[in-house]
């Protein structure tokens, strides 16, 4: 059972769930995940975090920012990212750039969003995508706007939620360059979801609290 408020997921992966949820509705969140017949467990409880998870087959990615609550819209501190079998151990794979969150996994590759140098502030810079081979290697692709989760990576080409445009961007990484753009929300941020030949499924809040689900390619 959910203890407290589902804040993301579920998300299902070789029998496995997994899903954020908030104890007590604030901004800390833990990471729970459970199979069928199985016990629900803990894998994850970051301090005063915003957390983010994404998971494909056997493996798990946390990420999280931490919050300083003794200020008032206080700004995220650097940004750390861990991922490894989904029953444990997590090695760190991000530590140190500040980032918009969220991450995505495709196979053994990890897709996280970048800040390159400092906590996004007014003019800080555009957001970086950086896809990790968890076997080793890491290539960054700097998207020339401000990005937002959610996320999805899938082959040569990932998504992320673009506030600059308003839209759902597919980036093709193999091009470096844009794909396509869907015009979309960013508050409420829609759901989409990518496959490996650069299909995209999002979803698209109509009037009076009706949605569509629409595909592009």
């Amino acid at each position: 059972l959910v203890r407290g408020l589902l804040s993301q997921g579920p998300v299902l992966a070789g029998g496995l769930a997994a899903w954020a949820e908030s104890p007590d509705g604030t901004d800390t969140e833990r990471l729970r995940t459970g199979a069928r017949g199985f016990r629900t467990r803990t894998v994850h409880r970051p301090p005063q975090a915003e957390l983010f998870f994404g998971l494909a087959g056997s493996r798990l990615a946390v990420a999280f920012t931490t919050h300083d609550t003794g200020v008032p819209n206080p700004a995220p501190s650097p940004f750390a990212v861990y991922a490894g079998p989904r029953r444990g151990p997590f090695a760190l794979r991000g530590a140190g750039d500040c980032s918009t969150s969220g991450v995505a996994l495709d196979g053994r590759r990890l897709l996280r969003l970048a800040q390159p140098s400092l906590c996004p502030v007014p003019g800080s810079p555009l957001t970086t995508a950086v896809v990790e081979d968890l076997s080793g290697g890491t290539a960054r692709f700097p998207l020339g706007v401000r990005a937002e989760p959610p996320v999805a990576l899938a082959g040569r080409y990932l998504a992320f939620l673009d506030t600059t445009n308003r839209a759902v961007t597919v980036f093709d990484t193999t091009a470096r360059t844009v794909a396509y753009r869907v015009p979309a929300s960013v508050n409420p941020a829609p759901g989409f979801d990518l496959q490996a030949d650069g299909k995209l499924v999002v979803s698209r809040r109509l009037s009076r609290g009706r949605y569509a689900v629409e595909w592009h390619s």
